[in-house]
């Protein structure tokens, strides 16, 4: 568990709290308070979302987001990041 919680910490930094991330919002959109969400699909180990989750990230399912966009939650959709999502959205 503690390898997992220093992983997940890394990637926090790296995807949203990081001084070049930070910096990247700033200039985009001066003065704008953010939030921390990520969507995601089927995890291997669950206490991953747990421990993003610990980070304030707000968490949304990817079958979530595809209702939403009219398609069915039981399409069995697999597939990591490099699953083509504006072919699932079509």
């Amino acid at each position: 568990r503690d390898l997992l919680e220093g992983a997940v910490t890394a990637w926090i930094a790296k995807k949203y709290t990081s001084p070049s991330k930070r910096a990247a919002r700033e200039r985009a959109w001066p003065g704008l308070e953010w939030k921390k969400v990520m969507v995601h699909a089927v995890v291997r180990e669950p206490i991953e979302l747990e421990l993003i989750q610990s980070h304030n990230v707000e968490l949304v399912p990817l079958h979530r987001v595809l209702k939403e966009l009219g398609h069915s939650a039981a399409t069995g959709i697999k597939g990591g990041a490099g699953t083509d999502l504006s072919e699932l959205i079509e």
